[in-house]
């Protein structure tokens, strides 16, 4: 026997949906603390499980390259098709510059990176 043979329809094709671009705006207290959203510890904890983070998009790009993202967010992971002159705020480069930089804290306790003896533990090696 002949196989069916099946018309053609004219359903709709669904185009891919677009990303946006997404900030990594920080909460006043990361601000004050000189904590950037890539490098949080407890990224995770906060973002969409967090009502004042969902209500400010705290950390957007962050929280969704974490798995994190706030309801309807398709952040663009990579460069947008025309990069803006200045990229947004808070956002990772491909190289991160190190330096000594002391926190907030490390300053008022006159400790610095060459003598405090955690810094093993508070460094961020692989920063996201």
């Amino acid at each position: 026997t002949d196989a069916p043979v099946v018309a053609p329809t004219d359903a709709p094709v669904v185009a891919p949906t677009a990303c946006n671009e997404c900030s990594n705006d920080r909460t006043p207290w990361m601000k004050n603390n000189e904590v950037k959203c890539y490098t949080y510890s407890k990224i995770k904890r906060k973002c969409a499980n967090n009502k004042r983070w969902r209500n400010n998009n705290y950390c957007q790009l962050s929280c969704f390259l974490n798995e994190v993202e706030y309801e309807g967010d398709n952040c663009c992971a990579g460069p947008p098709t025309n990069p803006p002159t200045n990229p947004p705020a808070d956002t990772p480069t491909n190289c991160t510059v190190c330096t000594n930089e002391t926190t907030p804290w490390m300053r008022r306790n006159d400790i610095n990176c060459d003598t405090f003896q955690k810094l093993n533990q508070k460094c961020k090696n692989n920063a996201v």
